[in-house]
């Protein structure tokens, strides 16, 4: 077919050509069906399809609106269907992105939760803050506080054994993970024997929205933990 364009050697301007061509060729069939099997196989068969499309769209919302007010002519009606085709594409090829979305953040996500430690383990998150009653290990000694932040100091567990408590206690408690802005690496921690940083972020879907940072540090024989409260977040995309 003459507007078939060849592998990723369009320019804007050649785009712009190849839709011309296309547009005329549908515009001129000699019915309906004939003009969306042009369409067809040309979305089918077009490998610079897009760079054209963006030339072809504006033609064919233009022939809907003159559909619209009443034009039923020939080449109206076939650049309609063309139109219609075009939608039903983009909307399958919107959905299939949707859903690769869905399941690539899903693996991520699944990915980025660390296994569930021994309930013993999660027991130990026997307190509470006074800050949106996050959990703390049993004895967690205060070291300093201020109206959104509270740092504590803990040698009942390691940052990684912590980091897998606070994961499922905090989700156990009706938080979400934010597993995207997190930052928790289990074999950086087994390599570093003097000092390892984690960050963990948990929204909980309140109005506004509630969210909190939970950041542990090893200190010598003793974790650091960070509790900040945050505000003017929204909830990750599930």
């Amino acid at each position: 077919m003459r507007y078939r364009p060849i592998v990723g050697i369009l320019s804007d301007d050649e785009a712009r050509h190849v839709a011309e061509q296309l547009l005329h060729d549908i515009a001129n069939a000699v019915d309906i069906d004939t003009a969306a099997n042009i369409y067809d196989l040309f979305s089918h068969d077009g490998r610079d399809a897009m760079a054209i499309y963006v030339h072809v769209v504006p033609a064919l919302t233009d022939a809907l609106d003159r559909y619209k007010r009443g034009d039923r002519s020939q080449g109206t009606l076939n650049l309609v269907a063309a139109g219609k085709a075009f939608n039903h594409e983009r909307q399958g090829l919107d959905a299939e992105a949707a859903a690769a979305r869905h399941a690539n953040a899903a693996e991520q996500r699944a990915a980025a939760m660390l296994p569930a430690p021994s309930p013993s383990r999660i027991a130990m998150l026997t307190d509470c803050s006074d800050l949106l009653d996050i959990p703390l290990p049993f004895g967690a000694v205060l070291l300093e506080q201020s109206d959104a932040v509270r740092r504590y100091s803990t040698t009942v567990a390691t940052v990684m054994e912590l980091c897998a408590a606070y994961q499922h206690r905090m989700v156990a408690k009706g938080w979400t993970y934010d597993w995207r802005c997190s930052e928790v690496n289990a074999d950086r921690a087994l390599l570093s024997q003097n000092w390892y940083h984690a960050s963990q972020y948990f929204l909980r879907p309140t109005h506004p929205v509630q969210c909190v940072s939970i950041i542990l540090e090893s200190r010598d024989d003793s974790v650091s933990i960070q509790l900040q409260e945050l505000f003017g977040e929204e909830m990750p995309e599930p």
